[in-house]
């Protein structure tokens, strides 16, 4: 069989020149392809673009297993970005990941520099295998794959336009936002007998360029689908138009938690404003524009946002309270509050143990389970600075762990408001075994993006993504204790941190925009396959209001990364329970 294999492999290379694809795969077959991807090389200190054969194979059946092979070995890391290409081909092609094998091999007469530039253009190939589709051979493709299916920025655009326009490709796909890059060009001048060289940058219109000096179309794209569409002609419909009613008891709800927020906020406000003098009293001028903005979200409708404005000014005033008694009453005033909080949070996760999921309260109970590990992460940083302001010395650790305890606190009471008003009932409970493949599926592919993070980024970004791996600690500990709600929470949070970090690579502002718009649109796809699905997106869709309400591009980002998590979750957990 191994030699029979062999000699398949063979067969296809000698093809290599032929990209066909004949009938959709079918049960224990393999199927290839084989794309010429366009790399940087580098030749006497001097990079030129050239062109890398990579055949890709899947088998089935299979057991989600990605295997690579590269000649020559150097420079080449593709492992990790070959696993994301094949787990976002999956998942636009509506199959489990686990019903495949994917072989990658790639092979190229010069050393090629690293990276996962050719891992959009596998993630295509790898789609087309599973769905029987056959590839343009005028098309070529430079990009890097996200997690989510967007496309990121690579380096060497010049170079690898030139080799594709050798090779024959009349089109060319490149992330969206490199549009323009900047190249150099060498100065020689000569002052008597001395030769002076400079490199100066000038920035090149790449369309103009390769239309001109090439013959070759230049199309900018920020999503996989897209370049699917171009290689292969499937279109994919746009994003709907949406517009989700929720259900007038989770409104009312909600006004209910912002209306008692704001109310504690007020009572705060007016208890300081009496008491507190000098600096201290200073730092209130700014709560008062925070209790007007919050009414004013409330008389709108608001009810998500004005609950994030009022949560966000109850932390301010809690900080305050805090500096104010510690100095009037010394350190007990911060010792006694620790020790009142860790029994509250023990208290509101026994609460939240008790609580049966079901398809209608499983949104908002994966959101509890977020917020109590925030609580709990507050309060152990508070801890932590506490302990090192007492090695040390310094006020500064005092002040950050005053500021911890006042988030921690905040978040308790938000969360008993939460437990008191939402209505957390449900008839369709769903069974251990589909929550726990849930978490399962959710800590896979947040471990796999992790180490995709680490493979772009760099191992000097660790501690950078200490708070992701932190998470992912979390959710090994939750899953083993049998916490299956927890170990998704955390995950969650973490996979949309990463992708939201993937995302901020785009090379400019505008492009940033255009990713942050997507984002928006992919989180209302996913919100209204929930509701299809007869499960109510609400977080997801509070989410977005919240990214919409938000100034900051990169705030916007976040949020519609998260919104699109907690949408894909609900849909991942109703199907689980569809099939158990």
């Amino acid at each position: 069989m191994r030699k029979k294999f062999t000699f398949f492999l063979l067969s296809v290379l000698l093809l290599s020149s032929l990209i066909v694809l004949t009938k959709p795969i079918t049960a224990e077959e393999r199927r290839s392809i084989t794309i010429r991807a366009p790399a940087v090389a580098l030749s006497g200190g001097v990079k030129r673009g050239v062109l890398t054969n990579i055949t890709i194979t899947i088998v089935k059946p299979g057991k989600g297993r990605v295997f690579i092979s590269t000649m020559p070995l150097s420079q080449v890391d593709m492992q990790a970005s070959a696993h994301i290409a094949a787990m976002v081909a999956c998942d636009l092609a509506g199959v489990p990941l686990s019903s495949y094998d994917f072989l990658v091999e790639v092979r190229s007469n010069t050393i090629v520099m690293g990276g996962p530039s050719a891992s959009a253009y596998i993630c295509v190939a790898m789609y087309a295998l599973i769905k029987g589709l056959s590839l343009r051979r005028d098309v070529a493709m430079t990009g890097m794959i996200n997690p989510d299916g967007s496309i990121g920025p690579v380096g060497g655009i010049l170079e690898k336009a030139e080799a594709v326009a050798k090779g024959g490709a009349k089109v060319f796909l490149i992330p969206v936002g490199e549009e323009e890059v900047t190249t150099y060009k060498l100065k020689v001048k000569e002052v008597g007998p001395f030769v002076f060289k400079e490199l100066r940058p000038i920035r090149v219109n790449v369309l103009k360029y390769a239309a001109e000096k090439l013959g070759l179309k230049i199309v900018p794209v920020y999503d996989i689908r897209q370049a699917i569409t171009y290689f292969t002609g499937v279109t994919f419909a746009p994003p709907p138009c949406v517009s989700i009613t929720l259900s007038q008891t989770y409104v009312g709800s909600l006004r209910r938690i912002g209306e008692a927020l704001l109310s504690l906020d007020k009572r705060l406000y007016r208890k300081l404003s009496s008491k507190l003098s000098g600096y201290l009293a200073s730092g209130l001028e700014e709560e008062a524009s925070l209790i007007k903005e919050s009414e004013e979200l409330l008389g709108k409708g608001k009810y998500y946002v004005a609950c994030s404005v009022a949560f966000s000014l109850l932390t301010h005033l809690k900080c305050l309270e805090l500096i104010s008694d510690v100095r009037s009453k010394g350190e007990s005033a911060f010792t006694d509050r620790v020790k009142a909080l860790n029994a509250t949070l023990e208290s509101l996760y026994a609460k939240f143990r008790t609580i049966k999921p079901t398809l209608k309260n499983i949104g908002l109970l994966v959101a509890l389970a977020e917020r109590i590990e925030d609580l709990k992460r507050a309060l152990s940083q508070s801890g932590e600075y506490y302990a090192r302001y007492h090695e040390e010395g310094y006020w500064d650790d005092f002040l950050s762990a005053l500021k911890e305890l006042a988030y921690a606190e905040a978040r308790a009471y938000g969360l008993r408001l939460w437990m008191k008003y939402l209505e957390l009932k449900g008839d369709e409970k769903i069974p251990l075994s589909a929550l726990k493949r849930s978490a399962e599926s959710l800590m896979s592919e947040a471990q796999s993006v992790m180490a995709y993070a680490l493979s772009i980024f760099g191992e000097e970004s660790v501690g950078e993504f200490k708070e992701v791996s932190g998470y992912l600690d979390t959710a090994k500990d939750a899953y083993l204790k049998g916490d299956y709600l927890m170990a998704s929470a955390t995950s969650l949070r973490g996979l949309a941190y990463l992708i939201y970090k993937f995302s901020t690579l785009v090379a400019n502002e505008e492009a940033l925009e255009k990713m942050a718009n997507y984002s928006r649109s992919q989180a209302l796809s996913l919100c209204l396959e929930a509701e299809r699905l007869g499960v109510q997106p609400y977080l997801p869709l509070n989410y977005v209001e919240y990214g919409d309400y938000v100034k900051s591009v990169d705030d916007k980002l976040f949020m519609y990364k998260l919104a699109s998590m907690h949408a894909k979750y609900l849909v991942m957990i109703v199907k689980e329970v569809r099939s158990s």
